[in-house]
């Protein structure tokens, strides 16, 4: 009962064009900002060769660690790009932002705080037959556009025992649990490019 008060206390298809108003290619997703144009390759095949403008960057905090999404239109096609500098550079995307909740997963509430508690890479959970290993879970700090005082919830995250895909579990206060799977993208088959007009309204 002390952690669940924990928890709560912290609380188209797009055609192939030309990108407009792209000047110079740029090789690290870090230097993104709202504004910049982002191809990306093996997330689909329909987002293959769609160039995606960025619309949004958010940034999430947890102790020392720091993260960032981007969110990229064309059309009504959509794509959120998250990633992170650790030893390596770990870019993560899906174009599905549809949550599913714990017990569609097989899951529950006492479940995840058991992992939370534990905190062992040793331990996994399996869902849809395929086994995801617990890599960490902490409160974060989640800054719109990057700015603000930010607002915090609790987030476990796992990882497919064969490193293609993430699975992202995340407790708001006043708000059920949701949960997110995304791809682990080659860092290499995103390109990014320079947009003419830096929105600093938006992004780091």
């Amino acid at each position: 009962m002390e952690h669940i008060q924990m928890i709560r206390s912290i609380f188209g298809r797009g055609k192939k064009k030309n990108p407009a108003k792209v000047r110079n290619r740029d090789e690290s997703i870090r230097s993104a900002k709202s504004g910049d144009v982002i191809t990306i390759k093996g997330l689909s095949l329909e987002t293959d060769d769609i160039y995606f403008f960025v619309e949004r960057i958010h940034r999430y905090t947890t102790g020392s660690d720091v993260w960032y999404e981007l969110v990229c239109r064309d059309g009504d096609n959509q794509v959120w790009i998250d990633w992170i500098d650790g030893y390596d550079l770990l870019v993560t995307a899906t174009s599905d932002f549809n949550p599913r909740s714990l017990s569609s997963l097989g899951l529950d509430e006492e479940g995840l705080i058991t992992l939370d508690e534990e905190n062992t890479i040793d331990n996994y959970i399996e869902v849809d037959n395929d086994i995801y290993y617990y890599r960490n879970s902490s409160e974060v700090i989640f800054y719109q556009d990057g700015r603000g005082n930010g607002a915090g919830f609790y987030h476990w995250e796992f990882m497919r025992d064969d490193d293609s895909k993430v699975l992202s579990i995340s407790k708001w206060e006043n708000k059920p649990f949701e949960a997110l799977f995304s791809d682990v993208i080659p860092s290499e088959n995103v390109n990014l490019y320079k947009g003419d007009t830096d929105n600093t309204g938006h992004g780091r």
